[in-house]
């Protein structure tokens, strides 16, 4: 993911987000386990021009982190304690779960995903530990504009909860 600033970015998703560092291979380049450390996925940070055909990803972009439901009123009081502006959480009734979403400094979009079906795959103690998103809908799930949208169009499957 493209970055302004690579060590602003690293203090931002392990300070903010809770994600563990992999590496910070130089000014230029730093590495976060999106999931469990050790295991794939990793979010690649970069201030330098990215190739492989993914330069049009300059940002803003999004992505979810996946955790539990019910950590997700936690993780909302956690960030707004931490001056992060929070929007949501927005249910997805369809997909048994709630997403809260915030910006990084760099107007990335970041979403925490909260699913149901985590709830009886991790120990209690691990639950409000982010990790990276396994559902194929949450990682394709709506931006800001969406959501206008949908709240406007009063859509079914989604709802805009104020809690």
């Amino acid at each position: 993911m493209r970055v302004a600033d690579v060590s602003r970015a690293v203090a931002f998703y392990r300070d903010i987000v809770g994600l563990a560092v992999e590496r910070v291979d130089s000014e230029h380049w730093a590495w976060l386990w999106a999931g469990e450390p050790g295991a794939l996925p990793r979010i690649g940070l970069t201030n330098r021009p990215l190739s492989f055909g993914a330069a049009h990803c300059g940002g803003p972009t999004h992505f979810a982190i996946a955790v539990p439901r019910s950590a997700i009123p936690a993780e909302r009081l956690r960030l707004e304690a931490m001056g992060v502006a929070v929007e949501g959480p927005i249910t997805f009734r369809t997909w048994g779960a709630d997403s809260i979403y915030f910006s990084d400094p760099d107007d990335n979009r970041v979403e925490l995903c909260g699913f149901r079906v985590l709830e009886r795959a991790r120990p209690k103690a691990e639950a409000s530990r982010p990790r990276a998103a396994e559902h194929a809908g949450c990682a394709a799930a709506l931006d800001a504009r969406a959501h206008s949208r949908h709240r406007r169009e009063g859509d079914g499957g989604v709802s805009n909860r104020e809690g």
